[in-house]
């Protein structure tokens, strides 16, 4: 009968070939990257009449700039605080399994792999980023000042430069639904390494943090995507509310939704080692 110590050596064995976490830090850095880039490429470029942001400046800039700064602050703050964690995260847990391995003494050190990595992604969680993906469609080409209505094909699917109440359907620019896509879609990549994290706090931690960011992150998305793409088109009267401006009422769903997940979603995947 197999030890629990042998179980956890190659458990940890296991955990250190995989390199996925590597690439979800990597892809959440140049997310930020090109989310920064495209929100100072649209606001110091396109007119307000189009990104849907009037601000009078009030600090002596043109009002371009001044509206980028607010923006690209923005997302800093939320995305890049969210980015940062997870890569601490991570690297924190794979620390700990290293230092844990040597303890057993098994040579290894930071980029050490044992064997082929085996890490794969399920086909739900490959449909959910797919079907994601073409959902924030308009909101990543909006980034970097093009309006999905204008791309063949793809544009017959969309609202985009329509015209609503004076402004674009789509404006160009920032989105509170492209934040909620980026997370959502970070979170999903998280959820498929759930098994491989090894630090039993860092365990709970990610898992609570994952879940609430996946709920977040998915209301924010579905409510700004009803919005341009439902009741802009005149498909419904109304749509839910802003998770901007009613953030205090929104907060229970968000809790319940949080523990929900936790429970019957990453409690599932996690791995039962320690």
């Amino acid at each position: 009968m197999i030890s629990k110590k042998t179980k956890e050596k190659e458990f940890l064995k296991e955990k250190l070939s995989i390199e996925t976490d590597y690439y979800i830090i990597l892809l959440g850095w140049a997310v930020l990257f090109f989310t920064v880039l495209g929100h100072l490429y649209v606001y110091t470029t396109f007119p307000p009449s189009l990104t849907a942001y009037d601000v009078v400046s009030e600090i002596g800039l043109p009002q371009g700039i001044e509206t980028a700064l607010v923006k690209v602050t923005n997302d800093i703050l939320v995305l890049g605080t969210i980015v940062s964690v997870v890569s601490i995260i991570y690297l924190l847990d794979r620390h700990l399994a290293i230092e844990k391995l040597r303890k057993m003494k098994v040579k290894v050190n930071t980029f050490t792999t044992f064997g082929k990595e085996i890490h794969t992604i399920n086909i739900y969680a490959k449909a959910i980023l797919i079907i994601t993906f073409i959902i924030g469609l308009p909101w990543i080409l909006a980034t970097t000042g093009i309006f999905v209505s204008d791309i063949p094909l793809i544009g017959n699917l969309f609202m985009g430069k329509q015209d609503y109440k004076g402004y674009p359907s789509v404006h160009l620019g920032s989105h509170h639904g492209y934040t909620g896509f980026v997370i959502f879609s970070l979170m999903i990549l998280v959820f498929t390494t759930a098994k491989y994290l090894y630090d039993k706090r860092l365990k709970i931690i990610a898992g609570i943090g994952a879940s609430f960011l996946f709920v977040w992150g998915f209301y924010n998305m579905f409510q700004d995507f009803f919005t341009e793409q439902i009741v802009k088109r005149g498909l419904a009267e109304s749509g839910f509310p802003s998770p901007q401006a009613y953030i205090e009422s929104l907060l229970p769903i968000y809790i319940v939704g949080t523990v929900i997940i936790y429970i019957f979603v990453w409690r599932k995947l996690e791995t039962k080692m320690k």
